[in-house]
């Protein structure tokens, strides 16, 4: 053979050796990142990020939101005529008839408000920045800066890793204070001063301490995720810093949980397309969406606890209300136990 036929031969030989390396070799990846540091809450394992999430809830929740206010301090104003939740489990509503004010005055707080945005105004109270909203009488956006961890009454893993939670704010607003009191905004700093040094100095009034018990105010709705039917799981645990208010899916399904208040009355009686219902020995008021004909959905509401009595003839008493909505197929296998996880009102 000759020299220049060995050579090709040698050269065929070395790109078929080449091409049967490259067939058989592992086609390459990048490797797996690591996954993230998890907490185990409501029977979930949930990130890090997440559980600090789940932490401000808890702490937002354990706070009272009266007491805070301390509806005592108004009374140098006028009359105070009532104090207590308006319609929401987090609001707090201070009346007090004032001379010089025909309609009174009051102050409201709720411990649930949207995070400032950069367009609103700031202002300094008591060292601390606070946020200067639209309301028409006076109203602010007030930081909550928790010291000292509340325990929390959910089962719960500790981190390796700690997250530092986002901030939660409280909103607080007043109206009707006359000049001779200092006005609307001058009652709210005053207010306000008192509220900042409360959470600077760790003496936060919390429901626990209250003699006054409203149900389902020192709950979470994210506790029915512990007690879930063993054919409906929870595949993914939407978290928010929302106390009251709990969105998770099971299989391609959002399914929605949250507490909130009504008056008596709509608690127990049908409205508008709603049907009432008894599940499992439960009263319990029912409605379907059937605009998707595939997969309609349900909306089962139900009351819990006494209704708080405000002591006013204008005022309706209002009624703690748990409500779950979502797939009717998913939610009709899970609210018989929601019903006794919440302990419902027959």
């Amino acid at each position: 053979m000759s020299v220049a036929a060995r050579l090709v031969l040698v050269l065929a030989v070395s790109f078929t050796a080449v091409g049967c390396s490259a067939a058989e070799s592992e086609p390459w990846t990048p490797p797996k990142a690591p996954e993230a540091e998890t907490v185990t809450t409501f029977g979930r394992p949930v990130p890090t990020a997440d559980y600090a999430k789940l932490e401000v809830a808890a702490q937002v929740r354990s706070v009272d939101p009266c007491a805070l206010l301390d509806p005592g301090q108004f009374a140098r104003f006028g009359t105070l005529r009532s104090a207590g939740p308006y319609d929401k489990l987090s609001d707090c509503v201070v009346r007090i008839d004032v001379p010089g004010s025909p309609a009174g005055a009051d102050v409201q707080l709720d411990l649930v408000s949207y995070e400032p945005n950069p367009d609103e105004e700031t202002v300094t109270i008591a060292g601390q920045t606070v946020v200067r909203t639209s309301h028409y009488g006076c109203g602010y956006k007030v930081p909550m800066e928790f010291g000292a961890t509340e325990p929390s009454s959910e089962p719960t893993a500790v981190p390796d890793i700690v997250e530092v939670p986002p901030t939660p704010y409280l909103s607080i607003s007043a109206s009707g204070f006359p000049a001779s009191t200092g006005g609307n905004c001058g009652v709210l700093r005053e207010t306000i001063a008192r509220i900042l040094t409360a959470f600077v100095e760790d003496r936060v009034p919390r429901r626990s301490q209250s003699p006054t018990q409203l149900a389902l105010a020192d709950r979470s709705p994210c506790e029915l995720l512990e007690h879930l039917p063993a054919d409906v799981p929870a595949e993914r645990f939407d978290v928010t810093t929302d106390p009251y208010d709990c969105e998770f899916w099971s299989g391609k399904n959002i399914i929605h949980m949250k507490f909130y208040l009504t008056s008596p009355r709509a608690a127990r009686a049908p409205f508008d397309f709603e049907q009432a219902e008894t599940i499992a020995g439960y009263l319990v008021l029912v409605q379907e969406d059937t605009k998707m004909p595939t997969d309609p959905r349900c909306t089962f509401r139900f009351s819990v606890g006494s209704a708080f009595d405000h002591d006013l003839p204008e005022q309706k008493h209002v009624q703690p209300v748990g409500q779950l909505s979502g797939s009717c197929e998913i939610t009709r296998a899970m609210i018989p136990t929601a019903l006794e996880v919440f302990g419902a009102n027959r």
